[in-house]
């Protein structure tokens, strides 16, 4: 008998082999998809607990220049050493009070002494350079660039990215307002261009100290299906990806998830943190703008946000959207934004930038039960109305840190009876710990202070 040939049977096997090699894909969708409710809420709660308070802040070396005194200085911030340019107002006195901008910077390279010092020199008036501190801070593992004015410095730890950026951000104004009496802290704001922009979206977010912020041309949506394209073009056909933002997320999240340095649930939770859209609400104040032809960070990053503000009911004075016609990703191609960046954070009569509106007084607050474990009710004993608000009927849950927890409003038929069920204002469980309880907003800074009449401590179990 003779034996059957098995060649049919391993070039078909050899077949089957190579197609399948040659089609081999890795759906991208467990990452990009949408994230839950559950999952922004535990973005929340990372934020909430991560530390803002950085420490030893030191003026290293002063210089002057175009009129403006500057200097070095350095802080540690979770143990390691960083660094921040810091411009004083032209008119500045130490006997005087100045508001406080937070000046985050555009690319990957750090800060140049340069500019800092020249990114408000077309503004038509010299409102943020005659009364304004300017702190610009390198971030984490970004060089500190000041020549001969200021030296070179390298700040400490490994590269961070927006969400860590502001952490930093947060950290050297807490520094800089401690060591520095001459700050006023109902009048800070901050601004940022590209990368920058996007550390200005969380900062708003995250820091009630801020007055205003001026956004430029910043992503605000890592999950936009541009992004998610690039990357699985790159997975798929090993095409690579050019656009900046689908490198980002190639290089920290998509790469490390593939090589099984990162979990799903990891790579899920920082492609949310960087994503500002999550986190938005209604009580933001922000400045945007955006140029529809800029081809580095789409206008679509812009729109999306304006239509979630929109939605939340957010509008003049505090929220404004500019569209440019044309505008590339450079401020030279936004005509006139200067003008309407300064008639936003800026006044025209004696004071400087915008100061936040300081509400009268409250007597007292009535707490029970205290400590508390699902729900507590406060009632305002005796109250005078706040200037800025005629009701007067709400009050702010800080954390000791000075975060917004939640804003209560009076329960209804009632102007000085409220209830807390112990949940945030995005709807996760406050996790327990001691809380202050405030009538009314008592401005941005203002609620660590001692002074503030009507404090309550409250604590949740």
């Amino acid at each position: 008998m003779t034996r059957p040939s098995r060649l049919p049977a391993i070039i078909l096997l050899c077949i089957i082999t190579l197609v399948g090699a040659a089609s081999a894909q890795t759906d991208l969708s467990p990452i990009f998809d949408e994230p839950t409710l559950t999952e922004i809420a535990a973005l929340r709660a990372d934020w909430h607990t991560r530390p803002t308070e950085a420490t030893d802040l030191i003026h290293e070396r002063y210089s002057e220049l175009d009129g403006f005194t500057i200097s070095r200085a350095s802080f540690y911030f979770e143990g390691y050493k960083q660094y921040v340019m810091v411009r004083y107002p032209l008119n500045y006195s130490p006997e005087g009070s100045y508001p406080v901008m937070v000046y985050h910077h555009g690319g990957e390279s750090g800060i140049y002494y340069s500019s800092a010092i020249s990114f408000d020199e077309t503004f038509t008036t010299s409102c943020v350079a005659d009364s304004a501190f300017v702190l610009a801070p390198t971030y984490r593992g970004e060089a500190f660039v000041g020549g001969d004015y200021l030296g070179n410095r390298m700040s400490e730890g490994p590269v961070s990215l927006w969400d860590r950026d502001c952490d930093d951000a947060m950290a050297v104004l807490t520094a800089f307002l401690a060591v520095t009496p001459e700050a006023d802290t109902r009048r800070i704001t901050s601004f940022g261009r590209s990368r920058g922009a996007t550390v200005a979206y969380h900062m708003a977010v995250r820091d009630i100290r801020l007055r205003r912020s001026v956004v430029m041309f910043g992503a605000s949506d890592f999950r936009h299906e541009n992004i998610l394209q690039d990357c699985q073009l790159e997975v798929d056909e090993g095409i690579e990806a050019t656009n900046t933002l689908s490198r980002k997320v190639m290089a920290n999240i998509v790469g490390p998830w593939l090589a099984g340095e990162m979990s799903l649930e990891d790579a899920r939770h920082l492609l949310t943190g960087w994503s500002i859209r999550y986190t938005l609400h209604g009580n933001l104040k922000f400045q945007l703008h955006h140029g529809d032809a800029d081809d580095a960070i789409v206008i679509d990053h812009a729109i999306l946000v304006d239509q979630i503000m929109q939605n939340w009911g957010a509008g003049l004075p505090e929220y404004e959207f500019f569209s440019y016609p044309g505008g590339g990703h450079n401020p030279a191609g936004l005509d006139g934004y200067e003008e309407r960046v300064e008639g936003y954070i800026c006044l025209e009569a004696e004071g400087g930038i915008t100061a936040a509106p300081v509400p009268e007084p409250m007597t007292s607050i009535k707490v029970w039960p205290n400590p508390f474990t699902t729900r507590v009710q406060l009632e305002i004993a005796e109250q005078v109305a706040d200037k800025s608000n005629s009701t007067g009927s709400t009050i702010w849950i800080l954390d000791l840190r000075g975060r917004l927890v939640q804003r209560l409003e009076a329960d209804s038929g009632s102007t000085g009876h409220f209830t807390w069920d112990g949940f945030d204002q995005h709807g996760a469980t406050a996790p327990a710990g001691v809380y202050l309880a405030i009538p009314n907003n008592p401005g941005p800074g203002a609620e660590v202070g001692e002074g503030i009449q009507g404090k309550r401590i409250l604590k949740l179990r």
